[in-house]
């Protein structure tokens, strides 16, 4: 039985066979039947052809008419597994509930309540909160699109959170720098979901992960906590910033892996062997200069927000979004997700100790010895050009991108990219280039 033949069977049953007994065999129920018949197909075209407006607004004719009542419609979970159950699944889920059992969502995905129990343990479908699983989540399956699922992962000493793009390609784990979170990576997930299996993480002590000590060694144990509990395959590690130099150490610790690439995750120049060809006293001022605004910094690391100042913020975190050329909503939900409310105030992420390790580590870092020990393929994507802040340094910038074009290229096994145009901020800049570059050096390896 097709959609059509449902549809005029239904209509028959509940409309026009009583219509026929009522009226006692009057040949206008016979006109009706071929208006039916020609509505039907149309209806049908509509739900499986039309907008989701226009199929959500057919299906709920057709089931207001079908099936009256005062309460939402709730069929049984076999009901789903009809023609016009299927249709309305894939084009709107359960237009009448947020969420549906188990056994529901098994008959409108056509597999077993078991079924649905593994997908759900698995992380290929989420669990909604108050039970059950997201009809919307039912629906993106159906159309085989990539589902998109926020959760957190039991890392043993504290919880993670990540966000898995879904999908079936090749996994990707997309690492965020410092003081950063997962949100600020998602225009680059976005556009590389198409090819591969994206999954981002807030770092410990960032977004909404727990807090604890960071060191390099607790986190890369958060990274592997993801990956075993998502079960990912080899997952190509991708890391900005803070999230490069994890990156580039997964690699040396992971032979095994497909590929790392780091999008400039260097640490910070500190001595003046990393400014080449800036006189060695002018050097040793500016890094002086430098390293006391990181001071300034520093100092403001999990500082607590006046409730009056805080809309104030936010609408300089607009302007800086339209600035930039981002997306304003992910570029507010990056900052807010930075935030921290507890006791009626309001502070920020990452709190004042993560911030003061952070810097120790990244400072202490030389990557040098990290290059020259990793066998898997490797991507280091450098910058071109400063970030405003960074022009009244633009001497001391300059120099430093000399030193990591250098210290790539006497390591050997690195590949690297100038990237035109790029300061530090690409991901912001240049996400859809980046989601090229990304992509092909990864297929290239594949």
């Amino acid at each position: 039985m097709d959609l059509v033949e449902q549809i005029v069977r239904l209509l028959d049953v509940r409309l026009l066979d009583p219509l026929e007994v009522l009226l006692e065999g009057d040949d206008a129920v016979d006109a009706l039947r071929r208006i039916v018949t020609l509505r039907a197909r149309r209806w049908a075209d509509t739900m499986r052809h039309g907008s989701d407006r226009e199929a959500t607004l057919a299906a709920a004719r057709l089931i207001a008419t079908l099936y009256p009542s005062d309460r939402p419609f709730d069929p049984p979970p076999e009901w789903w597994a009809t023609p016009l159950g299927q249709v309305i699944a894939v084009r709107a889920g359960h237009p009448w509930a947020e969420s549906v059992s188990y056994a529901t969502a098994g008959a409108m995905l056509g597999i077993t309540r078991q079924g649905v129990h593994d997908l759900v343990r698995r992380g290929r479908l989420p669990r909604h909160p108050d039970g059950g699983v997201p009809s919307a989540a039912i629906r993106d399956r159906l159309r085989g699109e990539p589902m998109i699922n926020d959760r957190l992962i039991d890392a043993g000493e504290l919880p993670i959170a990540i966000r898995d793009f879904g999908g079936d390609q090749p996994p990707l784990l997309l690492l965020h720098g410092a003081g950063g979170n997962l949100a600020q990576l998602t225009t680059l997930a976005r556009a590389l979901r198409p090819h591969h299996r994206v999954i981002t993480m807030d770092l410990r002590g960032h977004g909404r992960s727990g807090d604890g000590v960071w060191t390099w060694e607790a986190g890369l144990a958060d990274v592997a906590a993801v990956v075993e509990k998502l079960e990912l395959d080899r997952p190509a590690v991708v890391g900005h910033s803070l999230g490069g130099m994890l990156a580039a150490l997964w690699g040396q610790r992971h032979p095994e892996s497909p590929a790392v690439i780091s999008l400039d995750g260097n640490p910070p120049p500190t001595l003046p062997a990393h400014l080449p060809g800036l006189d060695p006293e002018k050097a040793v001022a500016e890094l002086a200069r430098l390293h006391a605004i990181f001071d300034q910094m520093e100092a403001l690391g999990g500082r607590v927000i006046p409730a009056d100042q805080l809309p104030d913020l936010v609408e300089r975190q607009q302007a800086a979004a339209r600035d930039m050329g981002a997306n304003e909503k992910v570029w507010i939900e990056g900052f807010r997700r930075n935030l921290v409310h507890e006791n009626g105030e309001t502070s920020t992420r990452p709190s004042a100790a993560a911030t003061s390790q952070l810097r120790k580590l990244m400072n202490e870092l030389d990557l040098t010895t990290v290059y020259a020990a990793t066998t898997c393929p490797e991507l280091l994507v450098l910058p071109t050009r400063d970030l405003p802040e960074q022009e009244p340094f633009a001497d001391l910038y300059a120099a430093h991108r000399r030193y990591l074009v250098a210290q790539a290229s006497a390591a050997g096994h690195p590949q690297y990219l100038q990237l035109a145009d790029a300061s530090h901020a690409m991901v912001i800049e240049q996400p859809a280039v980046l989601a090229n570059v990304i992509t092909d050096f990864l297929t290239a390896h594949r």
